[in-house]
């Protein structure tokens, strides 16, 4: 398993473990859960806590792209990378199912990037 910055994610004895799912090319939502996450991680230095960020486009954020994601939002939580079966089956442990659809939509760059994710969590619920 690759990890941007470098530490190994481990299970310990927090009180609080937070597991965010994320991906770098996210335009809207990803951003501002990775800012709501520093806030709370800021605020919990009396407790126990892990913070951990994973990656739902393994294919695009490696390691490097994961590390400039942190730096650029000023975060220091693992974020973890892989293989897309290293990944997937922490998502299968989550009941994660990760779907890509992708739609053209040209940025700024005029580059095509996959824009829509879908989770469908246990029991067939999906966002």
């Amino acid at each position: 398993m690759r990890i941007a910055n470098h530490i190994r994610y481990t299970r310990g004895d927090a009180e609080v473990n937070v597991v965010a799912f994320i991906f770098t090319t996210c335009a809207d939502a990803c951003p501002i859960l990775t800012h709501n996450l520093a806030q709370a991680h800021a605020e919990l230095d009396d407790i126990s806590h892990q913070f951990v960020s994973i990656t739902v486009d393994p294919e695009f954020d490696t390691p490097s792209v994961l590390k400039e994601y942190m730096e650029d939002r000023s975060v220091s939580w693992p974020h973890l990378s892989g293989s897309y079966e290293e990944i997937k089956a922490i998502w299968d442990n989550f009941q994660i199912n990760v779907t890509v659809t992708e739609i053209e939509v040209a940025d700024n760059n005029h580059s095509k990037r996959p824009t829509i994710l879908q989770f469908v969590y246990t029991g067939g619920i999906s966002s």
